[in-house]
C-alpha cells in the first residue's frame, strides 16, 4: 500500500467507531477509501495544481464547501521571523496531508505566529474568530501557553507542536516527543541488556535538566542505579574538564601511579614484568557505570565520544547511549560511536515521508516536519469517519484520549486527560552506514503500561 493508504486505515484503527456512538444514531458507514499518494513527476505536477489553492493565508483541502459543515482546522506557525524556514516546513508537511487525506469538507486556516508568544496569542484569536473547531500548533513552549488561555476560552481543544510535558492540560495536547519518553525507552533497553548502572553528561540547559530528571526516575523504574551526573556548558569551546570528571581520570591515574611505584618498589623479576606490561596504560580501576547517556545534540556527541575515549573510557567496555536528537544525524563515522544506541521513531515511514517531501519541495524536511503531518492527518482522519457517518466531527477529550491511539509517521501516539502523550519507540544502533533498528517500535499499546 501506498503511504497515504497505510497511514490512513492506521489512523482510523484509533478512531473507532465506539466514540461515535454516542453522538449519533445514524448507521456507520465506513469511511471512503482515500487515494494513494502520487509518485515522482506526477507528484510535483499535481502539486503545482494545487497551489493555486493555497492563498490568502488559507489552505484548503480538494475542494473548500460555502456550506456550514466544513471542518475548519487553525494551524499556528512562525511563518515570519527567524524560525520562518522551519515554519514553512511545518505548513508544506502538513499540506502533503491534506493531499493524502482530507475531504472536500475539510477547511485548513493558517495563520502566523512570528514565532513569539504574542504573535501565537493573537493568531489563535485570529483563528478561533475564523470558527476555528481545533488548533494545531504552536511550535515552542513559550507560544503554547500563550495560546492555552485563548483556546481554552473558546473550548477549542490544542494539537501543541511542543515537546515540553509542563505546557500539556487544559485542552492542550503535546504532539513533541518529550525527553522523558526517549531516556526511559532506551533506560530500559539497556537495563534488560544487562547494564545496571548509568552516567549522564548533559548540557546545562532546560532540556539538559529535563533529561537528567527523566534519568533518575528511568532508572529507579528500572532497579537501576545513577552513578554519575555532570552537566556542561553547551557554549563552552573546551569541555575537557567535564569530561574527565565524569572519567574520574585524576583519580583512576593516581591509582596506576601508586601501583607503578608499588611494583618498582618491589623491585624483583615479576614486579618489573608488570610495570612492562603498565608502560603503556595512563589509568588503572573501573568506572562507577556501565553505561553514559550523551544528552546532548548529535553535533555536541560527536564531540563528547572522542574525548571519552581519549580520557579512557572505553566504548567498548561503556555503552554510550543517545535520544532521538541523534535521530537523522550521520555518526557512523565517528568510531566511538558505533555501536551506540538511542532511542527514536521507528524509521521507515519517515524515510518514505521525506522522500516524497524532497521531490515535491526541493529539499529534505527537518524532523520535526512529521508533526505536522501527523497532527493535520489526525484531524482529517477525525473528519472524515465523522462525514461518513452523518454528523459533525468533535475535537474534544474522548476523541483524542482513546486508549489504542493513533499510528502516523512517527509510529504509534496516544494522549492523557493531563495532555502529555505516550509513543512507540525503536532502539536503534549506530553503524557505520545507517543507524541500524535493534529493537523494533511496538505496533500497539495493549502491551505498553499505562
Amino acid at each position: 500500500m501506498g503511504l497515504a493508504v497505510a497511514l490512513s486505515l492506521f489512523l482510523l484503527t484509533g478512531c473507532s467507531s465506539s466514540n461515535l456512538d454516542n453522538r449519533s444514531q445514524d448507521t456507520q458507514a465506513a469511511p471512503e477509501a482515500t487515494k494513494p499518494a502520487p509518485e515522482g513527476d506526477s507528484a510535483i505536477t499535481d502539486w503545482t495544481e494545487r497551489q493555486s489553492q493555497f492563498e490568502n493565508g488559507v489552505v484548503q483541502g480538494e475542494v473548500v464547501s460555502a456550506d456550514d459543515d466544513s471542518v475548519k482546522v487553525a494551524m499556528l506557525l512562525p511563518l515570519s521571523g527567524q524560525h520562518a524556514q522551519v515554519g514553512q516546513a511545518l505548513l508544506n508537511a502538513s499540506q502533503v496531508a491534506l493531499f493524502d487525506l482530507a475531504g472536500e469538507n475539510f477547511k485548513l486556516v493558517v495563520e502566523d505566529t512570528a514565532g513569539t508568544p504574542a504573535g501565537a496569542a493573537t493568531a489563535a484569536q485570529a483563528a478561533i474568530s475564523q470558527g476555528a473547531d481545533l488548533i494545531i500548533g504552536p511550535l515552542f513552549s513559550t507560544s503554547v501557553e500563550a495560546v492555552k488561555p485563548v483556546a481554552q476560552a473558546a473550548d477549542v481543544k490544542v494539537l501543541a507542536f511542543s515537546s515540553n510535558r509542563e505546557v500539556g492540560g487544559d485542552g492542550v495536547y503535546v504532539m513533541g516527543l518529550a525527553p522523558h519518553l526517549q531516556v526511559e525507552r532506551i533506560v530500559a533497553y539497556a537495563s534488560a541488556q544487562g547494564l545496571s548502572q548509568f552516567g549522564i553528561l548533559a548540557p546545562q540547559t532546560p532540556y539538559g535538566q529535563a533529561v537528567a530528571k527523566a534519568m533518575r526516575e528511568a532508572v529507579e523504574r528500572n532497579d537501576s542505579f545513577l552513578s554519575r551526573v555532570i552537566f556542561y556548558n553547551p557554549a563552552s569551546p573546551d569541555l575537557s574538564p567535564e569530561v574527565r570528571s565524569l572519567a574520574n581520570y585524576e583519580g583512576r591515574q593516581a591509582a596506576l601511579n601508586a601501583r607503578k611505584q608499588a611494583l618498582q618498589a618491589a623491585g624483583d623479576a615479576a614486579s618489573r614484568r608488570a610495570l612492562a606490561r603498565l608502560r603503556n596504560i595512563e589509568t588503572e580501576g573501573s568506572l562507577e557505570y556501565d553505561a553514559i547517556l550523551l544528552a546532548g545534540t548529535a553535533q555536541q556527541a560527536l564531540s563528547l565520544a572522542p574525548l571519552l575515549a581519549y580520557y579512557d573510557v572505553d566504548p567498548n567496555v561503556v555503552r554510550f547511549l543517545g535520544t532521538a536528537l541523534w535521530d537523522g544525524a550521520d555518526l557512523g563515522d565517528e568510531p566511538s560511536l558505533q555501536g551506540s544506541w538511542f532511542a527514536a521513531p521507528a524509521p521507515e515511514y519517515w524515510s518514505d515521508f521525506k522522500t516524497r517531501y524532497t521531490e515535491t519541495y526541493g529539499s529534505a524536511p527537518p524532523r520535526v516536519a512529521s508533526l505536522a503531518y501527523d497532527a493535520t492527518a489526525l484531524a482529517a482522519v477525525v473528519a472524515a469517519q465523522a462525514k461518513s457517518s452523518g454528523i459533525k466531527p468533535v475535537f474534544d477529550d474522548v476523541t483524542f484520549t482513546q486508549a489504542s491511539g493513533f499510528a502516523g509517521i512517527d509510529g504509534i501516539f496516544r494522549f492523557y486527560a493531563n495532555g502529555e502523550s505516550e509513543r512507540g519507540l525503536a532502539v536503534l544502533a549506530v553503524e557505520r552506514e545507517a543507524p541500524k533498528v535493534i529493537d523494533p517500535a511496538p505496533g500497539s499499546f495493549e502491551n505498553l503500561i499505562n
